[in-house]
């Protein structure tokens, strides 16, 4: 099985093309009548969005700004740069009454029918949102960025926004609009996200961001998109589903992401008055949602060398209205570990066909270790370690796991300890509370996950990892 070696990987998905045109500077002692050279710097960020051509950049120096939304897009090979000058550290915000959110809506950063934009090293807090890519904003990049404290989502790309990319972010306190935990209901809302790509969106890319303590979704790909990509994030702490597919079609990647609740988070208070406690959150959630008009599917998901840990299910199915179908997925070389339940592929609505379960180690989940039902056509198990509590379920009948193997057909798997280093860790918590010790600082993904490979002498080692 692939394990530990397989977040390692240090991947440039897209390289960011050299800007050759003039560089701009940005400063608070600065003025918009300025030519924005660095001994006399435009005031506003704004003002250099309006002047910054394809090629050009932005160079912005310590402070606090107001809101961008870029005159012009980039072009192909040419971005428009807005980058924190070297080693300072600028914040762009738009503050808002807490509890009543902004009036009107307004985003820190929009980039709604642009292309081309470069976001780089820059801290965003507060707004509607904070970053806005809508209607065909396409090939754009936020990079090395912190995005904290929106009322609602911290970064959305929506409506046929394509190949962008956000990586190594740090996205995190976002939907504040359900701060206390559970305040959503009573403010008449619906809570959004850390970070989302949905509504015909293609291509888009989360890579090695840190995505946590948001008070709604954590990481989502929604209804409508298609072939998107999260790989090599740490997903933490959020208060609904931590990593989520909802009605995506094509080839959706979830691959080398850890995912995981602190004890801290599961133990936070809700104020839900639905009796929902979300500090108990999903780690992987895969559903069609009822409230859909044009997607009944969900379709061709590759799940692939992830880990999820102490969540209150690891990757979980849920049961949605009659019509929607499951299919194709391939769900190989994950590790779920001390979860409510290992794997809930659950469809109560419709039927469950081409699932491809391989290669996972299932272990020390306080529930169930597998939980299928209905039972699933032209599917394969087999090539699992299983460790735990003795209970899977198969078209809603409780077996152990003699049972499943003879119910199932499941082939060449073990229920045996995989012989972790350390199957008892929980990584850090990174969010802070005054009624708390200070949080951890960022720990590398590589740090993080060591605890859960496998000792000399596993049969996960012995097994290997799928090619």
């Amino acid at each position: 099985m692939s394990r530990t070696t397989s977040f390692l990987l240090s991947l440039t998905t897209a390289a960011v093309a050299a800007t050759t045109g003039n560089a701009y500077y940005v400063a608070t002692t600065g003025s918009d009548s300025n030519p924005g050279t660095l001994a006399s710097p435009f005031r506003t960020v704004q003002k250099c969005g309006d002047v910054a051509q394809p090629g050009e950049t932005c160079l912005i120096r310590a402070g606090t700004y107001s809101t961008l939304r870029p005159a012009r897009s980039g072009t192909s090979g040419n971005p428009i740069t807005f980058k924190n000058y070297p080693n300072e550290s600028p914040v762009l915000n738009y503050s808002y009454t807490a509890g009543i959110g902004p009036n009107p809506e307004v985003f820190v950063i929009d980039l709604s029918y642009r292309s081309g934009i470069v976001i780089d090293g820059l801290t965003l807090t507060g707004g509607s949102q904070g970053i806005m890519m809508y209607s065909g904003s396409n090939d754009n990049q936020i990079l090395n960025c912190e995005v904290k404290g929106a009322w609602g989502t911290g970064i959305t790309i929506w409506g046929n926004s394509n190949r962008n990319l956000v990586k190594n972010c740090k996205i995190h306190d976002n939907v504040q609009q359900n701060w206390p935990r559970g305040a959503i209901y009573s403010r008449g809302g619906t809570w959004g996200a850390g970070i989302i790509a949905a509504s015909g969106t293609n291509q888009n890319i989360f890579e090695s961001n840190y995505v946590y303590w948001n008070h709604g979704e954590g990481m989502t790909f929604g209804i409508g998109g298609a072939n998107n990509t999260a790989q090599y994030n740490v997903i933490a702490d959020n208060w609904s589903v931590n990593l989520y597919a909802d009605g995506v079609l094509g080839t959706t990647v979830f691959n080398g992401n850890l995912v995981y609740l602190t004890n801290e988070a599961k133990n936070w208070p809700t104020i839900d008055p639905q009796g929902r406690n979300k500090s108990t959150a999903l780690g992987i959630g895969l559903a069609v949602e009822p409230d859909s008009s044009f997607v009944s599917a969900l379709s061709g998901l590759q799940i692939t060398n992830n880990i999820v840990v102490n969540a209150n299910g690891g990757i979980y199915a849920w049961p949605e209205e009659a019509g929607h179908t499951f299919s194709g997925w391939l769900i190989a070389n994950n590790t779920l570990i001390n979860n409510g339940t290992g794997l809930i592929i659950h469809n109560s609505g419709a039927g469950v066909d081409s699932i491809n379960v391989r290669k996972n180690i299932i272990t020390a989940n306080t529930y169930a270790q597998l939980n299928v039902s209905p039972a699933p056509t032209n599917a394969y198990f087999g090539d699992n370690i299983y460790n735990g509590v003795n209970t899977f379920y198969r078209a809603g009948f409780a077996l152990n796991y003699a049972g499943w193997l003879s119910a199932s057909g499941e082939a060449n798997s073990y229920f045996t300890s995989p012989l972790l280093l350390n199957e008892t860790a929980i990584p850090p918590r990174f969010w802070s509370d005054p009624s708390l010790p200070p949080p951890s600082t960022i720990v590398p993904l590589a740090t993080l996950v060591s605890p859960y490979a496998p000792a000399s002498g596993s049969l996960a080692v012995a097994m290997g990892a799928l090619p």
